[in-house]
């Protein structure tokens, strides 16, 4: 499948998710499907920073770093 069409639906399924349930779901992409775990920890890095949860942050912050080696 192409990767385009992937991230399309990525994006699409993590908007329909609000708050800390779209922050579990991108989190739970990124560990269970390797082609989508950089864009959904991005999505995820994206939303969190509307946050305070700095942890949380620096968590996702990490697991890019490792993901993308």
């Amino acid at each position: 499948m192409d990767s385009t069409i992937l991230f399309q639906d990525l994006e699409g399924y993590g908007n329909s998710y609000t708050g800390l349930a779209r922050l579990y779901r991108l989190i739970y992409i990124a560990d269970h499907c390797p082609v989508l775990r950089i864009e959904a920890l991005k999505m995820a890095i994206n939303y969190v920073m509307c946050t305070y949860n700095v942890a949380l942050y620096q968590q996702l912050h990490k697991k890019l770093q490792e993901a993308v080696g």
